[in-house]
């Protein structure tokens, strides 16, 4: 297993709630960063956790990055993409 995150620091705002992720390396759904954009995208639009879709999830990770002023390009290439297939799927 590997924890997936981030160590944020927040000087005199008080304390910060968050959740942390734990990832299986070895699940069969796991998207691992050699996989293809589309085959990432896919498999976002397919996966469900007991805290909603994962697509709900990137949704509002870019929204929030894109608040903060933090350019990801790889995660708005994904978001994109992302987007795309459901396009497709409701044509």
């Amino acid at each position: 297993r590997s924890l997936v995150g981030s160590e944020m620091c927040i000087r005199d705002r008080g304390s910060l709630e968050a959740i942390a992720f734990v990832v299986r390396l070895d699940h069969p759904k796991y998207v691992c960063p050699t996989m293809q954009v589309e085959a990432k995208g896919k498999r976002i639009l397919e996966a469900k956790g007991k805290r909603g879709p994962c697509v709900e999830y990137l949704k509002q990770t870019i929204q929030y990055l894109r608040k903060a002023q933090i350019h990801d390009s790889k995660l708005e290439n994904l978001y994109q993409c992302v987007r795309e297939i459901q396009s497709q799927q409701a044509s």
